[in-house]
């Protein structure tokens, strides 16, 4: 038998629209919505104003009962820090490690290579892993990557200690 898990992505998606801002209760209110109703995993978007997003975050993070609550760590070692700090009183707290792997992505969001990047992703696992004993790593763009470097992404992110690997392909939604 197959295993199902539902991911809920609202809170992240919202975010990434900027006609929609939602207040503090109604973020709220979404994430329990999702717990409440059985998701497994419950998205949030990277921090972009460490003061709020703190309060907000962490405020919600004591509140999840049942579901995994995962949040992105960013490009650095201190947005990794900080992300922690934001979910670390979960009951269940999971890092996303998200970048991506075509070399389209890798060269216009970054400006690096691949080499770099890799690099890159095991650094962030690393610094995620010795926080949080759930790390996901996402490889953004994956369908457009290198084959071989999409296989040594993944070999590399599992050596780093990353509990799951995901392969994403919302670039042409």
């Amino acid at each position: 038998m197959k295993k199902i898990i539902i991911s809920d992505i609202t809170l992240k998606k919202i975010s990434e629209d900027r006609a929609v801002s939602l207040l503090f209760r109604e973020k709220s209110a979404i994430a329990n919505c999702a717990d409440t109703i059985g998701a497994d995993v419950i998205e949030i978007p990277a921090v972009k104003s460490p003061r709020e997003d703190k309060i907000i975050y962490k405020t919600i993070a004591q509140n999840i009962h049942n579901a995994i609550f995962a949040i992105p760590v960013g490009f650095t070692a201190d947005d990794v820090n900080v992300a922690w700090d934001c979910i670390k009183d979960a009951k269940a707290p999971r890092l996303q490690v998200e970048l991506p792997v075509s070399t389209i992505q890798m060269e216009y969001t970054y400006h690096v290579k691949q080499a770099k990047m890799l690099e890159k992703i095991a650094e962030l696992i690393k610094e995620a892993k010795a926080l949080c004993s759930d790390v996901e790593f996402s490889a953004l763009d994956a369908t457009r990557a290198d084959e071989d470097f999409l296989i040594s992404v993944a070999k590399e992110a599992e050596s780093c200690g990353a509990s799951m690997i995901t392969l994403c392909d919302d670039a042409g939604v």
